[in-house]
């Protein structure tokens, strides 16, 4: 993609701005999900507050997720924990998942990984602490998903 690049006092400056951002908006799309379409899991879903964007690219697509669990009910250290479901179709398709970089998560003094399978399960993993049973726990990350 070329884009025009801007200098001050460029002859139709804003029309050249405007002329980018275009060519941009045209290179992905974006989608919206609220938190009342996912499905809670382990704990409590806070949905008004979680939601996820994903950024659809001509092969991938970024997915950010911004997550509150209330009351997490897993209490074990070195344990994976299911936590929200987001809907499989909203992964457009994807078969393979990477983590952009290693999601790891400090919350009420526990250290966790986060991870999101093909089928949109989101998963916690605890490390050497437990995170403590009926605590919130927080997870805001990216994640690329590709064929």
């Amino acid at each position: 993609m070329d884009l025009t690049k801007i200098f001050s006092g460029m002859d139709k400056g804003p029309e050249a701005i405007q002329a980018n951002f275009e060519k941009l908006k045209s290179t992905f799309k974006a989608t919206y999900l609220s938190g009342s379409d996912m499905t809670n899991v382990n704990g409590t879903n806070q949905k008004d507050v979680n939601f996820c964007w994903r950024l659809d690219f001509d092969n991938v697509s970024l997915l950010f997720v911004n997550l509150w669990i209330n009351d997490f009910s897993g209490n074990e250290a070195w344990k994976s924990y299911k936590n929200v479901a987001i809907p499989k179709s909203f992964l457009n398709g994807a078969t393979k998942i990477k983590t952009i970089p290693e999601q790891e998560t400090q919350d009420n003094g526990a250290i966790v990984n986060w991870t999101l399978d093909t089928n949109g399960q989101l998963s916690v993993a605890t490390r050497g602490t437990a995170i403590g049973e009926h605590v919130g726990i927080g997870f805001v990350g990216m994640f690329l998903l590709f064929q």
